[in-house]
């Protein structure tokens, strides 16, 4: 899960371009350009492109309508993390329970692979448990109904499908680039934030893992990724002295 720099509240400002106030939301609707902007179009979650990303809200509107308007309670979410996520009471009592990428270096948090089910990264500085709970919460552990049944045939949740897509692809330019000359390197290197349009930054991190130079291309190309939780060879680094 990518960690990200959500930012302050948006303002507007005047026609000299000087700041003239805070943006006030009378629809949640109208924060989503402005997180697209900052975050870029992509589920907050698990990771996917998205035509029409939902403002998600971290406490549901439902419950805790204060919140409704309010910036930082939002982030971006496809139908079915925001779905699976529900009406989930996340308040200050449990809040604490879950990793959030607006919160915590979340790519330490959870791991990655070939299996397409995302799992707690075995790192000690990671809460299982809590690892756990966020996976559950959005539903990153579901996989693909058998074929050829009827929830096979009406599955509308692909993210397990498109996940293991985003690995076969990330692996097959892997495979070419351990043997490329150096020359062909710095070719993909500058053809890869096209490559990269497709979303799933956790995948293509841990499948360069090695290459912090393409690491750092992949961290500067999606929007809003949380500079701070990388070093200078683009490892993941504690978030601002927390655990995680």
């Amino acid at each position: 899960m990518r960690p990200v720099e959500r930012g302050d509240r948006p303002v507007r400002y005047n026609w000299r371009g000087r700041m003239r106030e805070e943006q006030e939301f009378t629809r949640y609707s109208q924060a989503r350009r402005y997180l697209i902007d900052r975050l870029g179009a992509f589920c907050s979650y698990c990771e996917q492109l998205l035509p029409n990303p939902d403002v998600e809200h971290i406490d549901p509107k439902s419950i805790h309508d204060h919140l409704e308007l309010d910036w930082e309670n939002f982030l971006l979410a496809c139908t079915n993390c925001n779905s699976t996520k529900g009406d989930t009471d996340i308040n200050d009592g449990n809040r604490e329970t879950y990793y959030w990428p607006h919160k915590h270096n979340t790519f330490m948090a959870f791991l990655y692979d070939d299996s397409g089910v995302v799992k707690p990264a075995s790192n000690p500085a990671v809460d299982i448990r809590r690892a756990e709970n966020t996976i559950k919460l959005v539903g990153l552990d579901k996989i693909a109904p058998s074929l050829g049944t009827i929830a096979y045939e009406e599955a509308s949740d692909l993210r397990f499908e498109n996940r293991l897509t985003a690995w076969s692809d990330a692996t097959k330019w892997l495979i070419e680039y351990d043997l490329a000359s150096e020359h062909v390197k710095a070719a993909f290197r500058n053809l890869l934030p096209t490559v990269l349009s497709k979303g799933y930054f956790s995948v293509w991190m841990t499948v360069f893992q090695a290459y912090p130079e393409v690491k750092e291309i992949i961290c500067k190309t999606f929007k809003g990724t949380a500079l701070t939780c990388f070093n200078k060879g683009f490892q993941p680094v504690n978030r601002n002295g927390a655990e995680v």
